[in-house]
């Protein structure tokens, strides 16, 4: 399915998933690592007001926008403008949006978790991390204070009860990667949660990648 941003911009809530598919070396090697079409992933934030445009929570080594909260250029853990992210983006992108909305606890928590987790360090041990993942080696207790961009997403949903934590059963966050947010990936939430399907955002230029493997 495919669709533009002003058609799709209106739906967008809290808690609704960006799937990034990268052209660069890093990414490249996460996607064939993983067997993914993605190599990043974000969660939207819909700030209070009719007319406010969507934001986008991620964690990222990229330095080249403005975090809203603290109005310099940042990566790491940050907020930025889902639009400017959207433009200076190469690569192809899909949304993947709750089947509802969350419940005013679950926006408090999750305003709570970007108060706690925002402008902590990007994970720059990234591949290593892909790789422990990959041959399922126990990554242990996980360690925040910095991030990779599935486990900031698994964090958030975990702290906002959509998703298993370790005391539930669960993964811990640090073992999640893109592909466990996407459509090839059965992703169990709780509380009557679901993803729909993805929804290709039609850019310029841009045309859906092919996964690089199985």
């Amino acid at each position: 399915m495919h669709a533009s941003l002003p058609t799709i911009e209106r739906s967008l809530q809290t808690g609704d998933l960006l799937l990034f598919s990268g052209k660069g070396f890093a990414s490249a090697g996460i996607k064939w690592l993983l067997g993914s079409t993605w190599s990043h992933v974000g969660l939207v934030v819909r700030p209070a007001g009719h007319d406010a445009r969507p934001l986008l929570w991620e964690a990222t080594p990229c330095t080249d926008l403005v975090d809203v909260i603290t109005g310099r250029p940042a990566g790491g853990a940050r907020l930025v403008s889902l639009h400017a992210r959207l433009d200076t983006f190469p690569g192809a992108v899909a949304v993947r949006r709750l089947s509802k909305r969350l419940d005013a606890l679950q926006r408090a928590r999750f305003a709570g978790v970007l108060r706690q987790l925002h402008g902590r360090p990007y994970e720059k041990r990234w591949l290593e991390l892909l790789l422990a993942v990959s041959e399922r080696i126990d990554l242990g207790r996980e360690n925040l204070t910095t991030l990779f961009c599935s486990e900031l997403v698994a964090e958030t949903y975990q702290r906002i009860g959509l998703l298993d934590d370790v005391a539930q059963g669960g993964l811990p966050s640090n073992e999640y990667t893109p592909r466990h947010f996407s459509a090839a990936y059965d992703l169990p939430l709780r509380q009557g949660f679901a993803l729909d399907p993805e929804v290709w955002l039609d850019r310029v230029g841009m045309a859906p990648e092919m996964a690089l493997a199985a």
